[in-house]
């Protein structure tokens, strides 16, 4: 797997904030980051496509609101 994308790259890809993509690693919703130190991380395309995942469940249950926590 191939982990190339900042948090931020993520979260403008995707539309979904950072506080939530961090939340969704925590709780061990989507596949975990690489770290690359203490305070930095890459996600992959696989991540990407997870989030966007979520992001069509959440709005077709009309949950959206909970991308942007």
């Amino acid at each position: 797997m191939d982990f190339k994308f900042s948090i931020s790259e993520v979260a403008s890809r995707t539309g979904i904030s950072s506080s939530a993509i961090n939340y969704y690693v925590r709780s061990k919703i989507i596949t975990p980051p690489k770290k690359t130190s203490k305070t930095r991380a890459l996600f992959s395309e696989k991540t990407i496509d997870e989030l966007i995942e979520i992001k069509k469940f959440l709005a077709k249950k009309g949950l959206s609101f909970f991308l942007n926590k």
